[in-house]
């Protein structure tokens, strides 16, 4: 058992918790973008497209003036319930890189205990997953998500 584990596992039985929410830790990275930007990377346009490590790097690299913000919705649930009062933990993968560390701020910045062992930045090219989300002109959402490390979480 890792030390976060194992702290989280202590503060369980005490109790300490109202809620303790588990799921994939995903960084919103939100751009405006021109209309036919989502045709021109390949992905379905007002859809979300699961997408891997290497695609999500060409559409970051495509974004301007991102705005980047915990999400996901285990993390959204957990920063939810925290906004509302409640002592709330979150339990999600992330990495040991820039995306990871935005989710770590925000998770913390409203209260919510987030103690999960980050992986390793590039430990095996894993990285904070992410959802690369291209708002075009009509408003529409293209969500193109990389569950990355999210995907590593484990007991």
């Amino acid at each position: 058992m890792t030390p976060a584990a194992g702290r989280i596992a202590e503060l369980a039985r005490s109790r300490t918790f109202e809620a303790l929410v588990a799921g994939s830790a995903i960084v919103d990275v939100l751009a405006q973008v021109d209309a036919d930007l989502p045709e021109t990377l390949g992905v379905e346009k007002g859809r979300m497209n699961l997408v891997g490590d290497e695609k999500g790097r060409q559409i970051y690299a495509a974004m301007r003036d991102t705005e980047e913000v915990a999400g996901g919705g285990a993390a959204n649930t957990a920063l939810a319930l925290a906004r509302l009062g409640a002592r709330t933990a979150f339990v999600g993968k992330i990495a040991d890189d820039p995306f990871g560390a935005v989710l770590t701020r925000d998770m913390r910045a409203c209260g919510v205990f987030f103690e999960t062992d980050p992986a390793p930045e590039d430990a095996a090219g894993v990285c904070t997953g992410r959802s690369l989300i291209l708002v075009t002109p009509d408003s529409d959402r293209t969500m193109c998500t990389v569950l990355a490390a999210s995907e590593q979480l484990g007991p």
